[in-house]
């Protein structure tokens, strides 16, 4: 797991310019994916992990689809999970 600081550096439209700190790039947010009344000059608190479970199931379903599209089959329109696990 990867706990991460960020910092809100401006706000212009649908999308939210983010600094994290110790890289030097510019990383462009979704403004949808803030949390609510976030605004310029905040500190976002961000934690990435790996989850094994999500990826069983996208391996699998990755499988599925090469399998469908191996006989000629149109694959299932599925959305995206959100959520996650250890």
């Amino acid at each position: 797991m990867v706990k991460l600081r960020a910092i809100i550096d401006r706000v212009e439209g649908d999308r939210a310019t983010i600094f994290f700190e110790g890289i030097e790039e510019t990383f462009f947010w979704p403004r949808n994916l803030l949390p609510e009344a976030s605004k310029e000059g905040d500190v976002l608190l961000i934690t990435v992990r790996k989850s094994s479970r999500l990826t069983k199931k996208k391996l699998s379903e990755t499988s599925g689809l090469i399998k469908s599209l191996a006989k000629g089959q149109a694959p299932e329109h599925k959305d995206i999970e959100t959520e996650g696990d250890g």
